[in-house]
């Protein structure tokens, strides 16, 4: 249909959605890229939704462990939002940024990011970004060697995400980095100090 009435914007929404489902359903990262790419060829013209799609392709980098490009990719959609004072995007691509850092081991720019974010009042309206946020904390915590303290961060997002009905989304993952971290604690702690967690993880 957007093909036979020559709707550009129509095609670029199109191809970034459909990007998206390539990832996930077949974790084609060759197809994905040249269908957001498309997707912002077609987009010249319309700001928001060319950093939309580029926040859209870090995402799908990120989870296809491209971390380099996809930090580059959060970047640039970080400092279009900016100039655009487009907030949910820049939050979006905040988060992101902060997930790729904790990841590289690059855990000053992940606290940072993150914080900035719960500092802001876009964590109200979009609970997603707070989620997020927290996560990246309990990340860097966990990575950093405080188990403890990376167990009680995932946590505290793990609440966060089923409050705002996100956990079989967004959240997904949460619940396997605590088994992860409290796994982890009883390796290095024994396994009774960590009874008191164990009812609300499994």
């Amino acid at each position: 249909m957007a093909e036979r009435i020559n709707d550009a914007r129509g095609l670029a929404h199109l191809d970034v959605m459909q990007a998206t489902a390539d990832v996930f359903l077949r974790m084609d990262e060759p197809e994905m890229s040249a269908r957001i790419d498309r997707g912002i060829a077609l987009a010249q013209g319309h700001p928001h939704f060319i950093t939309f799609a580029l926040g859209g392709r870090a995402w799908a980098r990120l989870m296809l462990g491209a971390l380099p490009a996809a930090r580059a990719d959060f970047n640039e959609a970080l400092a279009r939002a900016l100039d655009m004072g487009a907030r949910w995007l820049w939050a979006d691509a905040l988060a992101g940024r902060g997930a790729v850092d904790v990841i590289m081991g690059n855990f000053a720019e992940a606290r940072e990011a993150v914080q900035t974010l719960l500092l802001s009042d876009v964590r109200f309206v979009f609970p997603v970004f707070e989620a997020l946020a927290t996560e990246v904390i309990a990340a860097e915590a966990f990575l950093t060697g405080r188990y403890r303290d990376g167990l009680a961060g995932y946590d505290r997002a793990a609440a966060l995400y089923r409050r705002a009905d996100l956990d079989r989304a967004w959240g997904f993952l949460v619940s396997l980095q605590q088994f992860e971290a409290l796994l982890v604690l009883a390796d290095v702690d024994g396994p009774d100090t960590v009874a008191r967690w164990w009812p609300r993880v499994k």
